[in-house]
């Protein structure tokens, strides 16, 4: 990863989500976060193993102390979204010019 792409990296959850950046999965993460603290303040993280460079923050459950919530991050996810909103207009529209 270059220096640049470091620098544009939100560095907590709260100042992703305001980037545009949405939730593409999220699963158990054995280990305790406290549910004191502000969730915008979860500091964003790099994965390793099978998910490797993927972003997640850890967040805390309300289930369990046991287990928290490793949720992960997509920064293109707000262009993906637009561009499939878009593709599905086009269809609807070209339904529609059919008729």
């Amino acid at each position: 990863m270059t220096n640049e792409n470091m620098k544009s990296t939100p560095k907590t959850y709260g100042e992703a989500m305001a980037a545009g950046w949405t939730m593409v999965d999220s699963s158990w993460c054995r280990g305790y976060v406290s549910r004191k603290g502000d969730p915008n303040n979860a500091a964003i993280q790099i994965a390793g193993g099978s998910r490797k460079g993927d972003y997640f923050v850890l967040l805390p459950s309300w289930q369990s102390t046991s287990y928290c919530i490793r949720q992960y991050l997509d920064p293109n996810g707000a262009e993906k979204l637009k561009n499939e909103r878009d593709r599905i207009a086009k269809q609807q529209s070209a339904k529609n010019l059919k008729r």
